[in-house]
């Protein structure tokens, strides 16, 4: 699992073009807490890095590489992003190697608070053919609304599951529940 750890970090930041963050995510519930890290790469692209500690002891990391940008259709106030997302789950002697694919939209439309008022769906699903160790598939999904409180800093609330099915049939989730959460863009 270090060796997992230590191949995102290098990605990551010899993928970076500057030494700061472009934003700092911190979201929390009663048993878990996310921080992440993402990175403009160039005009159209996004990484991130990621870790999550689960009081259950699943701790969840992640690198991901996005397209992001407005949608297809020009609609005013709604954007996305498409790509993959590199996550390694660990809890003794369980370990998840998996590779998801799948992006986000935002939804703030000029008309809600001027645009402050967001609404936000990602998710990422990695099937057998590209999940590895421990685990037959695995997927992330979150939910969430968000208010642009200051200029580079947004509240939001919302709803995540991580879960894995196992080799064994079974599932856990390494993270599901609601949480609340801010973010700070540089």
């Amino acid at each position: 699992m270090k060796k997992i750890a230590i191949l995102a970090l290098v990605l990551f930041y010899g993928s970076s073009q500057s030494v700061w963050a472009d934003s700092f995510d911190i979201n929390v519930n009663d048993q878990s807490a996310r921080f992440i890290y993402a990175n403009a790469t160039g005009v159209r692209a996004q990484t991130d890095l990621g870790f999550l500690y689960n009081e259950d002891e699943y701790n969840v990391g992640h690198f991901g590489l996005h397209l992001v940008g407005q949608t297809g259709d020009q609609s005013q106030g709604l954007t996305g992003a498409l790509g993959v997302r590199l996550y390694g789950i660990y809890n003794d002697p369980l370990e998840i190697l998996a590779v998801g694919i799948g992006g986000a939209l935002v939804f703030a439309p000029p008309q809600l608070a001027h645009g402050r008022l967001g609404f936000r769906l990602d998710g990422h699903f990695a099937p057998g053919v590209v999940t590895f160790q421990d685990a037959d598939s695995m997927y992330e999904f979150n939910m969430a609304v968000e208010y642009q409180l200051l200029n580079n800093g947004w509240v939001y609330g919302g709803f995540r599951r991580i879960r894995a099915e196992l080799d064994k049939g079974k599932n856990i989730d390494a993270d599901e529940g609601g949480y609340v959460g801010l973010r700070i863009e540089f």
